[in-house]
């Protein structure tokens, strides 16, 4: 398994509780997916999962066909500019 982001790996234990592990492998192999953007692609799936690992997998899904939606239902409310949250930074970094 790749290591994680220190606040990503964070963030799954926070959020995902007992399922935290499956989350993490999942996630790891997104990151070594070769997508663009991984990072905050991975942060932005997170969020949007809201601690169910079934919401992460389609997240995960989604993310391979076309990240670039992930990141727009993430970080943007309704597609009104500008974007609300900015998963480039990390998580407690920024507004989320």
């Amino acid at each position: 398994m790749k290591n994680l982001p220190a606040d990503i790996e964070a963030k799954l234990l926070e959020d995902f509780g007992e399922q935290a592990k499956a989350a993490m492998e999942r996630i790891s192999e997104y990151l070594n997916s070769q997508q663009r953007e991984p990072v905050r692609t991975a942060r932005c799936a997170i969020h949007l999962a809201h601690g169910s690992l079934e919401k992460l997998e389609r997240m995960l899904d989604e993310a391979m066909r076309d990240w670039r939606n992930v990141i727009l239902w993430a970080e943007y409310d309704k597609g009104i500019e500008p974007p609300q949250r900015d998963f480039q930074v990390p998580f407690r970094e920024g507004p989320a």
